[in-house]
């Protein structure tokens, strides 16, 4: 793996330029420099997966949230109905 040391994107070992940014790439990373950069990336992720980020919806929020969403589409074609019975 490369490194683009203008961006930082992750580049494949053949590659010469940056695929994000176009900026001539040095030599290939260690096998040591690549797997700490694994590891960075993992924890990157296991951060962005945390249940405790405020965005994380658990199983049951969604669920509930689904038959929230059923009962006022549902009330609403029950509005829709009765008015539409009550004109003729």
């Amino acid at each position: 793996m490369k490194l683009c040391k203008k961006c930082g994107a992750h580049n494949a070992d053949d590659r010469i330029f940056c695929v994000d940014c176009g900026e001539p790439l040095g030599a290939k990373l260690t096998p040591e420099q690549e797997n700490k950069q694994n590891e960075a990336l993992s924890q990157q992720l296991e951060k962005m997966y945390n249940r405790r980020n405020p965005l994380y919806v658990s199983c049951f929020d969604k669920i509930v949230g689904s038959i929230a969403i059923a009962g006022a589409i549902g009330a609403l074609i029950g509005v829709i109905f009765a008015l539409i019975n009550g004109q003729e």
